[in-house]
């Protein structure tokens, strides 16, 4: 039974729009309206790749908050995780992988809370394993976590496909792995030379398609 191995943000899910959602709201909740102070907050997350620790602590200093950076951290990890809602045509694109026979398992880098992700944005019903690189202990581009997937998918990677945006952690892993994969462009243009995706794509449903065979659109 061929399996299909999809990253959950930027991916799955989009995380920036769904952060600047969050980070809308965080401003609106100190009565400033500044969009300025929008995009700084976009900027300071980095694409989420910033630690949280330290993205409060430059908010707190910032905005010049009483708060802890430690209390600012725990309020944005109760309430980030459940602002995440999926599109229409990603389920859609699952439905369709699963309804062919294909194995489908989230593999994503991250803490407990990419679990509330799934959950809030209705991703469990399309899904038959969920892989957090913090509750198995190793993190893509290690190819293991690839491989407890499989395992909880009760099968391996043989015709596997990984689909993702991150061309080191997602990309890397699959070739790691020595499995087909799918990189999400995002607009962006491939830049690493020791290996390439198999297919490249613009859109989550575009991905699973090339994974699934109806498109063959190549780098």
């Amino acid at each position: 039974m061929p399996l299909l191995l999809c990253d959950l943000d930027d991916t799955l899910l989009d995380r920036q729009a769904t952060f600047r959602t969050w980070a809308g709201q965080f401003a609106a909740t100190l009565g400033n309206q500044d969009a300025e102070l929008v995009d700084w907050l976009i900027a300071e997350d980095r694409r989420g790749y910033r630690p949280r620790t330290e993205l409060m602590a430059a908010i707190k200093a910032r905005l010049g908050l009483p708060d802890t950076a430690e209390d600012l951290v725990d309020e944005f990890r109760n309430t980030f995780p459940e602002m995440f809602r999926c599109d229409q045509s990603v389920f859609d694109a699952l439905r369709q992988a699963g309804e062919s026979g294909w194995r489908i398992a989230i593999v994503t880098n991250g803490s407990a809370s990419q679990l509330r992700k799934v959950s809030a944005s209705g991703l469990s019903e399309y899904v038959d394993a969920v892989c957090v690189s913090e509750l198995v202990g190793c993190a893509k581009p290690d190819p293991r976590l690839l491989h407890i997937a499989a395992r909880r998918c009760r099968t391996d990677l043989a015709g596997a496909w990984m689909v993702g945006d991150n061309a080191t952690a997602d990309i890397g892993a699959a070739h790691a792995a020595c499995i087909s994969s799918v990189w999400l462009r995002h607009g962006r243009q491939w830049n690493l030379s020791g290996y390439r995706p198999t297919a490249e794509a613009e859109s989550v449903s575009s991905a699973i398609g090339i994974a699934l065979g109806e498109t063959a659109l190549r780098p």
